[in-house]
């Protein structure tokens, strides 16, 4: 095949295929550097990704934490209602209380509040023991 070209085409088809060599490793080079930044790209941008985790995660947590809480408060919520009504209904019979003793013992005699208190009381009998030991 070299016989069938003339030695002034080899020369110039050497010239073209160092011209071709020259372009083609150019453009090896280009990409090459294009694939270095594209690297650098994906590599910052997985860092970015994975910093975004995190952020998401922390987020994630302090929600858990802030529904826990308030998981926390409204129990305590409900349970200060229950205190709040019992006290309400205490204070209302200590109401009911107060209203009957005006009307047992403000507005009555003075007769009938001595009989009463006189029935409540009770004369303590002595036994046998306490009489011997009185005689001593």
């Amino acid at each position: 095949m070299i016989e069938d070209f003339a030695p002034g085409e080899m020369k110039h088809k050497g010239d073209e295929l160092s011209g071709v060599t020259e372009k083609l490793d150019d453009i090896l080079l280009y990409l090459k550097n294009e694939l270095a930044g594209k690297n650098q790209i994906i590599h910052a941008q997985a860092t970015e990704i994975q910093r975004l985790r995190n952020v998401v995660d922390n987020k994630h947590q302090a929600l858990l934490n802030i529904e826990q809480k308030l998981a926390d408060l409204e129990t305590k919520a409900e349970s200060n209602r229950q205190i709040i009504n019992k006290l309400l209904g205490d204070i209302s019979h200590y109401q009911n209380d107060i209203e009957w003793y005006k009307r047992t013992y403000e507005k009555r005699s003075i007769w009938g509040v001595m009989k009463e208190k006189i029935g409540k009381v009770s004369i303590p009998e002595k036994n046998a023991h306490d009489a011997t030991e009185s005689a001593i």
